[in-house]
């Protein structure tokens, strides 16, 4: 049973010999994985738990490793890389965790640079930076993390790169044909509101190189509006949305961190490619954001307010951090004139769930039904907590069923998704013949409920990418999210339309 902060394992009913510990750190406040909370159907150390359970089945039916005990044991970062770190120390330390399944880009990078010598999972790593051989960083140990020079880290989630590319490819500019200068004023410009946070910086870096990327010539504008991480009720998100449209006089600009303005809000603009010298205050023909999800539903609500009778305004896009467990709940507690406001709303997010074909079944239908409806972050997180474990159990299958060191740890996990290894799916039976496998010396490919899992040479997964809209159901009113196509960005970089 999970005790918030503490641990849940798979005792096996029988004499434990060898106790085998993984660490999950995970922000735990206000809501999704305090042991209590329900918010949107998903909760994430049930999630977790649910995880562990197919494995501890997996373990007793395979009979490969008697007297095994797989055991998580769980930190709260609360949203704070210190927090974070102190954390996974304890869980390493005091807990004998032999490797760590951590939340999110932020928190993974503190506990990295702090050399704890275990593998790391990240479970939402769209930092481009993280695992980029060439990445910068003026303090020494996050530019080695970042190397991850130790390669002890892992990551799923797509980088932003990708994320971003996706983004400007479906934003209906797009798809419209008619991609860039859609107001005719001889600049094409992206307004992008944000967090003042390393995802929501890095999420912008990321559009301006697609913008790059689509637009090779050409003037085109990169504008950002940030707003710090840490707000109060009282944030006035209406100066953002002024900022957004170019309501002269909102924001000054706001270049770093340190020359936040006092009422929290500010702006700049990058220029990239062509002979841009128009004047860059204009209104834009693409607005973007990717606040954090406590954020974006107010965002959008202040925004819409600010364009009601603007026919030229254009639409607000949303990155995948929207479609979050909260964003649905948040909605329904809106005034009704509020919550029309997200009526056919459009961004794009990870691909919720897997399925092997249509009409075919498969552990995602399972998933699906416990844990609806289903986040764009779940199905990550189930195979972040199953593939350590896979790794883990194999390590210490490898080493005789004694408790495995963090190297072997390391070494087990890249060879749980070898491209010509025995398919396993995520499900108790199948982690049983993982377990016989590893026991005869052959490999296995991990296909998981969030995607086939397969590391490239950085160490990172790919993942598949949808554009989604928000409609309301004919026969209850509520919102819910509709997939509207698929981009393949495990198939290629370039992220193409799955027929």
């Amino acid at each position: 049973m999970f005790i918030a902060a503490g641990a849940f394992s798979s005792g096996c009913g029988e004499d434990t010999a060898t106790v085998v510990t993984v660490g999950l750190v995970i922000d735990c406040q206000g809501g999704p994985c305090d042991g209590t909370t329900r918010v949107g159907g998903e909760h994430w150390l049930d999630i977790a738990a649910y995880a562990e359970n197919a494995l501890t089945s997996g373990l007793r039916e395979s009979r490969v490793l008697p007297g095994t005990e797989l055991r998580f044991v769980v930190g709260d970062s609360r949203s704070d890389p210190a927090t974070a770190v102190e954390e996974a120390r304890r869980l390493v330390e005091a807990e004998g965790a032999v490797a760590l399944v951590v939340g999110s880009s932020n928190d993974d990078v503190a506990i990295h640079r702090e050399g704890l010598g275990v593998p790391l999972l990240c479970v939402f790593c769209s930092s481009p930076d993280i695992n980029d051989p060439t990445a910068i960083d003026p303090d020494p140990a996050t530019q080695s993390a970042l190397r991850n020079e130790d390669q002890l880290n892992f990551a799923l989630g797509l980088s932003a790169n990708e994320q971003a590319l996706v983004m400007l490819k479906t934003a209906e500019n797009g798809l419209a044909g008619t991609f860039g200068d859609t107001n005719g004023d001889g600049v094409f410009k992206i307004t992008h509101l944000a967090s003042d946070e390393a995802f929501g910086r890095g999420v912008g870096d990321a559009l301006e190189a697609a913008a790059l990327a689509l637009t090779p010539t050409g003037c085109i504008y990169v504008e950002r509006v940030y707003h710090p991480v840490s707000l109060d009720a009282a944030h006035d998100f209406a100066l953002d949305a002024a900022c957004a449209l170019d309501e002269k006089g909102t924001c000054p600009p706001y270049e770093t961190a340190d020359d936040r303005l006092p009422n929290g809000h500010g702006r700049t603009t990058v220029v990239l490619g062509g002979d841009c010298r128009e004047d860059p205050d204009r209104a834009p023909d693409l607005i973007i954001e990717s606040t954090l999800p406590a954020f974006a539903v107010p965002l959008t609500v202040a925004f819409d307010r600010a364009v009601l009778g603007r026919r030229d305004a254009p639409r607000l896009h949303h990155f995948t951090s929207f479609r979050s467990p909260t964003t649905l709940p948040s909605i329904a507690a809106l005034a009704p004139t509020d919550a029309a406001a997200f009526d056919g709303a459009e961004g794009v997010s990870f691909v919720t769930l897997e399925r092997d074909a249509v009409g075919a079944p498969s552990p995602a239908d399972d998933f699906d039904r416990v844990f609806a409806p289903v986040a764009f972050q779940d199905a990550m997180l189930h195979d972040a907590v199953a593939m350590m474990g896979l790794g883990a159990l194999r390590a210490t299958v490898e080493g005789g069923g004694a408790t495995p060191s963090p190297a072997s740890v390391k070494a087990a996990l890249r060879s749980i998704d070898e491209p010509l290894g025995a398919s396993v799916l995520a499900t108790g039976q199948d982690y049983a013949r993982a377990l016989r496998l590893f026991a005869s010396g052959q490999s296995i490919d991990y296909d998981g409920l969030s995607g086939p899992c397969d590391f490239d040479t950085r160490w990172r997964v790919r993942q598949r990418m949808t554009r989604f809209r928000l409609e309301r159901s004919p026969s209850t009113g509520a919102l819910f999210f509709r997939d509207l196509e698929i981009y393949n960005c495990v198939a290629a970089a370039s992220c193409p339309v799955t027929p």
